[in-house]
């Protein structure tokens, strides 16, 4: 659709388009939408976003949240959206460590792989838009804001995601004592990895998602917030932009299969797709020759923990150190063990 057509919509008409996909399901959740009217912040309230102020006018009742690290946090606040992004990689749409805590009787999940669906965000009639970790919400902004006020991107110069997209949305919502605690929460869970398992403090470590039978995509950015995550667990990266031109600044490094040996660290984490790669990648003779694996500090990721890794939030953090922690203490317990001999 020739996007010229949204800017010759009025709200009305906008609403109007989408209620006749899915008008049932609206007014079906319109009860069971969070109430915010109890918040003692007074709006409206201004926040700011990667493309400029953002005005809401009254505390949110009906919030449509567009990535999943957006619905992570907006659950973590307590709230139930009225829409909110599948995720692509589960049954149900509904990440591991939201379960019981999103309803889709309560919430439409809303396929955004391709396109954000614009039509059927309006019949929710929205009057919150959360989409700081969308990266096409920016390409449709204009038409999101005829729907409602809409939250696309963090603002610049942040240093810290999580804190960054939890206070925001907490912000816009009424909710910043809320999102404080949750964030207080999280990151305590995170601090309780290097005291539980001391021996991974200042060790290195290397996490990867291997792409294909040719490419394997390092975290080592130091801008990355797997990155972030991992140094607040007392480790190292493995490798950093210091080692050479090749490691990128910001986003993901690819490797060559022919560039294994950059893996080698004291913690070695991989995820795979699925399709044969990791027997593939683990016969390698160059596989072979890493540490890691050997002294059984390596782990092939489960799916649901290489996707929580990739786009870790204020609510899946607990539950990814939750998942990674048999593994932690048995990577403590080799290293306490060749300590010794």
């Amino acid at each position: 659709m020739d996007p010229s057509h949204w800017y010759r919509l009025d709200r009305r008409r906008l609403v109007a388009a989408g209620l006749g996909l899915v008008a049932a399901s609206a007014i079906a959740r319109s009860a069971a939408a969070r109430t915010l009217a109890s918040s003692s912040v007074s709006f409206p309230v201004t926040v700011e976003t990667s493309l400029g102020p953002v005005t809401i006018d009254a505390a949110p009742r009906r919030i449509v949240a567009l990535s999943v690290r957006d619905v992570d946090t907006v659950v973590a606040l307590g709230v139930t959206p009225i829409g909110a992004s599948r995720n692509l990689t589960t049954d149900d749409g509904i990440s591991p460590w939201l379960a019981g805590r999103l309803d889709p009787d309560m919430t439409t999940l809303l396929d955004t792989r391709t396109e954000i669906p614009l039509e059927e965000i309006a019949g929710l009639a929205p009057d919150l838009i959360v989409a700081t970790a969308s990266f096409a919400a920016a390409d449709v902004a204009d038409q999101l804001n005829v729907i409602a006020p809409a939250l696309i991107g963090l603002p610049p110069g942040g240093t810290d995601e999580i804190a960054d997209r939890t206070a925001l949305i907490g912000q816009a919502l009424g909710l910043s004592a809320e999102a404080e605690a949750a964030l207080v929460a999280t990151r305590a869970r995170q601090a309780q990895v290097a005291t539980d398992y001391p021996e991974l403090v200042g060790r290195t470590y290397t996490v990867a998602s291997v792409r294909s039978e040719s490419e394997i995509a390092v975290s080592a950015s130091p801008t990355q917030v797997t990155t972030q995550l991992f140094q607040s667990f007392g480790m190292v990266p493995a490798l950093t932009p210091a080692d050479g031109a090749f490691v990128q600044q910001v986003g993901f490094t690819p490797l060559s299969w022919e560039e294994i040996a950059l893996l080698e660290a004291n913690i070695l984490l991989l995820g795979y797709p699925g399709d044969g790669t990791r027997e593939a990648l683990e016969r390698s003779p160059l596989f072979t020759t890493l540490t890691a694996p050997a002294a059984g500090r390596y782990l092939a990721l489960p799916p649901a923990v290489n996707v929580g890794l990739t786009v870790p939030s204020v609510a899946s953090v607990p539950w990814l150190v939750d998942q990674l922690d048999p593994f932690f203490a048995t990577a403590a317990a080799s290293l306490r063990a060749s300590a010794t001999t």
